[in-house]
């Protein structure tokens, strides 16, 4: 065998179709079986195109992708945003921002700061996601005060200001509000003082929120209104008199949505009472159940350990998997 039958031999065993296409005799040629060849020959040449070395003659195709510069850029912008969260002490509370949230179990995770799954944390996409909505919330504020509300989001309202909020529970139950409105053009009739909830959405969950209001579309948010009106009625009187001003802004059209929500005295008590239990359940070493669908009776605990009545009757739960992880961190929390 000479060298140029080896090399078309090896040729062959990479593309076992290059042996119909030897071309014919010149007296048997047909114009149209030519112009075919000629086509499967340019798509020979793309495929070589993409050769990145040989071996002894046999062609070495590289169909892995090669990420661009921009692919390259964002990565190293996720590394640094995954990396600076992960280095950032997590919660030692229960925070009143989660607690609408249905799965009991998931609370008691955060609460106990239980190490996820792995490779379950927050993306680098995720967390750009968490940043433009602090900006965009920055830009709610400087359009409703120029709007010609009295919105204060720190004490004094001064940069350096301390961030209006509550705690309860002995530290481990507490919430951080976006504002307290003072005051407001008459033409408005917004009475205050008022609470101040802000929210970024995309165009779905925006239109859904307009369309059926926020207490139907979005229960958590809900919830933490009504939590913290109940809480801040405390430091800042009357403040659950008054309804709370929600604002939604949509991300992809800018536009706002704005909607009085009415204290909801029954749902901050049920809201108190899963924080009583979770931090209960805790501090007993008790696994909660996964998303809660239902009631069954439980004992009342202390009135001490809620502002408001002792609990009601705790949720069972159905089998979804919400959580599956162990609790080895279940226990009682250094205080």
């Amino acid at each position: 065998m000479d060298a140029s039958t080896a090399v078309a031999f090896r040729q062959r065993a990479i593309f076992p179709w290059a042996v119909s296409i030897t071309p014919p005799p010149a007296e048997h040629a047909d114009p149209g079986l030519l112009v075919l060849m000629a086509a499967i020959a340019g798509v020979l040449l793309v495929v070589a195109a993409q050769v990145t070395g040989r071996a002894g003659g046999v062609l070495m195709l590289d169909f892995n992708h090669r990420p661009a510069f921009g692919e390259r850029l964002n990565a190293l912008v996720d590394s640094h945003l995954v990396a600076d969260n992960a280095a950032r002490s997590p919660r030692d509370y229960l925070g009143g921002s989660r607690i609408g949230v249905s799965c009991e179990r998931a609370l008691q995770f955060e609460f106990t700061a239980t190490p996820m799954d792995e490779n379950a944390g927050f993306s680098g996409r995720t967390l750009r996601i968490f940043a433009m909505g602090h900006a965009l919330e920055d830009l709610a504020i400087a359009w409703l005060r120029g709007a010609g509300l009295d919105l204060f989001t720190r004490k004094g309202n001064r940069p350096d200001g301390e961030q209006f909020g509550f705690s309860a529970a002995g530290g481990r139950l507490r919430g951080h509000v976006d504002g307290i409105i003072a005051g407001a053009p008459a033409a408005l009739g917004l009475r205050v003082p008022a609470l101040w909830e802000c929210k970024t959405m995309n165009a779905k969950n925006w239109r859904e929120t307009v369309s059926k209001g926020v207490v139907l579309s979005k229960p958590v948010y809900a919830a933490q209104i009504a939590l913290y009106q109940a809480y801040m009625e405390a430091s800042v009187p009357g403040i659950s008199t008054a309804p709370a001003l929600f604002t939604a802004i949509n991300k992809d059209t800018a536009e706002l949505h704005h909607e009085l929500v009415p204290f909801d005295a029954d749902l901050a008590q049920r809201m108190s009472d899963k924080a009583v239990r979770i931090l209960s359940a805790t501090d007993a070493g008790e696994l909660l159940p996964r998303f809660c669908t239902a009631s069954i009776p439980r004992p009342a605990l202390s009135p001490r350990r809620s502002p408001f009545r002792p609990p009601s009757p705790r949720s069972t739960c159905c089998a979804s998997p919400c959580c599956r992880r162990p609790l080895p961190s279940c226990r009682p929390r250094a205080r």
